[in-house]
């Protein structure tokens, strides 16, 4: 799952194998939001043990490989953020992209 959807309800949780990617973090702030995600993955990968320039496309690549469907929350004003990048990704492979923010199935 991608963008700001994160976690699952309980319910499904138990049906659905959750798989973290991770990029390493620039600085210690995003350490606790790491913590919380690994927390809940059933298994966790990084995609790099540094941050470079680049790590993040790398991670929004490898989530798009590893993905069975895509749940985002993409505003389409925004011309270009890493949820843009990744959504193109997904538009890109043939599976179902659900956008929480218009609430329906996108289309390449």
């Amino acid at each position: 799952m991608i963008g700001k959807v994160r976690f699952c309800s309980g319910k499904v949780r138990s049906k659905v194998r959750q798989r973290a990617v991770l990029s390493p973090c620039q600085c210690g702030s995003g350490a606790g939001i790491h913590n919380d995600i690994m927390h809940n993955a059933n298994t966790v990968e990084f995609t790099s043990p540094h941050y470079y320039d680049g790590c993040m496309k790398a991670r929004n690549l490898r989530l798009i490989e590893l993905a069975d469907f895509c749940f985002c929350y993409w505003d389409k004003s925004k011309s270009w953020s890493g949820t843009v990048q990744t959504v193109g990704f997904a538009l890109n492979k043939p599976i179902q992209v659900w956008n929480f923010y218009s609430n329906r199935l996108e289309r390449k």
